[in-house]
């Protein structure tokens, strides 16, 4: 359970940073690392990559409940 929970809030952390006007490199890829999902450097790619990791995250926290 706490991993998931780390999980959330690195995903948020990476949320916060992809969608910024001019992200910090560096933050963006230790985040990504961090998360598992591979950095890219097109930003509309790295976007993709971190709404698939929630969209994961998601389905993973659905079949927990059933």
């Amino acid at each position: 359970m706490k991993e998931k929970l780390i999980d959330v809030s690195l995903l948020e952390l990476l949320t916060q940073e992809v969608t910024k006007e001019n992200p910090e490199e560096e933050k963006l890829k230790k985040y990504m690392k961090q998360a598992g999902l591979k950095y890219s450097n097109d930003p509309i790619t790295r976007i993709n990559t971190v709404l698939q990791g929630i969209e994961a995250l998601n389905f993973e926290e659905n079949i927990d409940e059933k």
